[in-house]
């Protein structure tokens, strides 16, 4: 009997172990992570006092962000997963995620397409399209105040105050931002990423914004996001020998903003320049001596998503960026730009203009240095049906200034002796090819410019565009 009873208390006290342990792992689960490394809580509905843990989270991701820095001083090389529960978080942006080896996991929870795709469950036009998300468990982050120019949510790099130059392995997913732009044109960032390795950008929503991710001088993957009502959704710069840039977008859906997205042979290195906060940012290069340093060469994929029914373009790759926001040569050396790019399996229907674009784009005429740019990309399997104009554009300047606004040529200047090649298979073709690569200089008509635009075999020189009634063409 004494033995039965001593048994009976074992199995019992073995059963409330694993009722404790699976209460836990329930409540991991509802916050999106699982028990590995170190975990903090996050939850905008609890009451204030919280220490971080799950039973009793932190009310802000400010103050889990701060424990996790204590505890990266403490343990160098642990995981931190930050798991945020359900809610609305207005809190003081920006937010720098600043150390390496981050978890950032929000509660949304995305409802997938058969493709793999965040599902639209929009009306339709002309309102808006909605993502699908599994009711209660939104994750918002929204400021109080509408999002401004030059504002961010959430900042991942290197700060002034910590010792990295470079962080690797950080990752935000499960949320919805919504910058709250009255004109997204004048809005903010939600996610700027800067000299970071093996970034993750995944499963999230965004909306209201100038820009819903941008990345520099950073390697990782944006996947599964739902942009929408946005100026651009993602916007990836170039990075260098020593800084690499190589980047997947994979399974996103880009829809209704005013533009697609934007890869950049180059790094916009001068954007957020002034914030007082981020680690200084080398401007100035030497490429004679440094060539490594040099921030201009982009490595990127574009697999299975959906760039569509996009005001202008679907996506865009443009080797230099407006504003003079890229680096600098000492002693006016030759400016470069180099992308290379996989494009296969995509939608980039029903834009305004062209499903894609491949541009020399904005080279200042007041920059006196030259400029030189290089693409070479490879597009197979993708729909580019339904564009205003043409399946695709390529040019060595801006589409604009010969589509909308010729007197851009006032201000920007082709690049010169630039090589763009394309292999493309004959149903990405099919859909119209617009070109334009004058053998002289437009502005001056004298000029030469030495570029060569190759399309499979095949060499471009001139210009040919579709103007069809409703897109006139410049004279």
């Amino acid at each position: 009997m004494h033995r039965f009873k001593s048994s009976l208390i074992a199995s019992i006290g073995a059963l409330k172990m694993m009722m404790t342990l699976t209460a836990f792992t329930l409540l991991l689960t509802a916050f999106g992570g699982q028990a590995r490394g170190d975990s903090i809580f996050v939850d905008a509905g609890t009451n204030s006092g919280g220490d971080g843990t799950a039973a009793a989270p932190y009310r802000t991701i400010t103050e889990a962000i701060a424990q996790a820095r204590e505890i990266r001083q403490r343990k160098p090389h642990s995981k931190i997963n930050v798991h945020v529960a359900a809610g609305v978080y207005n809190e003081a942006f920006p937010i720098y995620l600043n150390i390496s080896k981050l978890s950032l996991r929000g509660s949304t929870q995305l409802i997938e397409d058969e493709a793999g795709l965040p599902q639209d469950c929009g009306p339709g036009a002309p309102a808006l399209p909605a993502p699908c998300i599994e009711a209660g468990t939104e994750t918002l982050i929204t400021p109080l105040n509408p999002l401004q120019s030059g504002q961010s949510l959430f900042i991942v790099g290197p700060t002034r105050d910590r010792s990295d130059l470079r962080l690797t392995d950080v990752s935000i997913e499960g949320f919805v931002f919504d910058g709250r732009a009255v004109d997204v044109r004048t809005s903010g960032l939600a996610v700027f990423v800067d000299r970071v390795d093996e970034f993750l950008i995944a499963h999230n929503v965004s909306r209201g914004t100038l820009i819903s991710t941008f990345t520099r001088l950073s390697s990782g993957k944006i996947l599964g996001q739902f942009v929408y009502g946005s100026n651009d959704a993602f916007i990836v710069g170039a990075g260098s020998d020593i800084h690499p840039a190589t980047v997947v977008l994979k399974h996103n859906r880009v829809t209704r903003n005013n533009q697609g997205s934007l890869a950049l042979g180059v790094a916009p290195v001068k954007v957020l320049a002034t914030d007082p906060n981020l680690s200084p940012l080398q401007k100035i290069y030497d490429p004679a001596l440094h060539p490594d340093q040099v921030p201009d060469k982009l490595k990127i994929k574009l697999i299975e998503n959906d760039f569509s029914r996009n005001a202008t373009f679907g996506f865009r790759f443009q080797s230099y960026v407006s504003g003079n926001l890229f680096y600098d040569t000492t002693d006016n050396q030759p400016m470069t730009a180099n992308i290379t790019a996989v494009i296969r399996d995509n939608s980039f229907t029903s834009n305004g203009e062209y499903g894609l674009t491949v541009e020399g784009a904005f080279a200042t005429r007041s920059n006196p240095r030259a400029f030189t740019a290089t693409f070479t990309g490879r597009f197979h399997d993708n729909d580019l049906s339904g564009n205003g104009r043409a399946g695709i554009f390529a040019g060595f300047m801006l589409n604009g200034v010969v589509t909308r606004n010729p007197g851009l040529i006032n201000t920007n200047k082709y690049v010169r002796d630039s090589r763009f090649r394309i292999t493309a298979d004959e149903a990405t073709l099919s859909t119209g090819l617009d070109y334009d690569n004058p053998l002289v200089d437009p502005f001056n008509h004298v000029t030469p410019l030495d570029n060569q635009l190759q399309v499979n075999e095949d060499l471009f020189t001139g210009r040919q565009l579709s103007c069809p009634p409703g897109f006139p063409c410049a004279p």
